[in-house]
């Protein structure tokens, strides 16, 4: 009975969840913003920096966008940063930054105070990366290539905290991309594992 409800919760539409940038605004500010902009949206419980789209938009064209007020970020994933338990003043090292959601996230807890070291092994994501966080306000953050292992080992008893999301299948949101069940193969499945590793 769990799996015909998991079925059918995976094949539900995913709503659009965004994260308040608390650099710059609140979650009760960025909903008045956002309904300025006819974008309805409400705050999610539990989440405290979550804000819920009533509807489906497209918010990057919003000023609120614009101006670094959110970002979009799947509720489940704000609770990341928080786990983390970071302080203002610590050094932080985010492994497997990408593009940076999290990072930025990170940055928002710390108030900008502190260093964090963003790693991966894409320049590309970590250029996306320093724009987002320009818009964001987010200064306290320096992105590294992973090039070779040297990277990694000069940060070696270097860090008060160490964030490990390594890359995924993408098997836990299949709600987002619902069509990559049926794309998924055996080599994928493989080469991400040897990412991870």
């Amino acid at each position: 009975p769990n799996w015909e409800k998991e079925m059918r919760a995976l094949n539900e539409r995913a709503s659009t969840v965004l994260r308040t940038n608390t650099l710059k605004t609140s979650t009760k500010e960025l909903i008045a913003d956002l309904a300025e902009e006819n974008i309805p949206a409400h705050t999610v419980r539990n989440y405290p920096d979550a804000v819920e789209l009533e509807e489906k938009k497209n918010v990057f064209l919003t000023s609120a966008f614009k101006d670094g007020l959110f970002e979009v970020q799947d509720a489940s994933s704000q609770k990341i940063a928080y786990f983390l338990d970071v302080k203002e003043g610590q050094r932080v090292v985010d492994a497997c930054a990408g593009a940076g959601g999290k990072t930025l996230h990170i940055a928002a807890l710390m108030g900008n105070k502190g260093q964090i070291i963003a790693l991966d092994l894409y320049e590309w994501k970590l250029a996306e990366l320093k724009r987002r966080a320009k818009r964001a306000g987010a200064h306290n953050i320096e992105t590294r290539v992973i090039s070779d292992n040297k990277v990694i080992k000069r940060l070696h008893d270097k860090a008060d905290r160490l964030l490990i999301d390594a890359p995924c299948s993408g098997l836990g949101v299949l709600k987002r991309n619902p069509d990559s069940k049926w794309k998924i193969d055996q080599e994928f499945i493989d080469r991400i594992k040897k990412e991870q590793q």
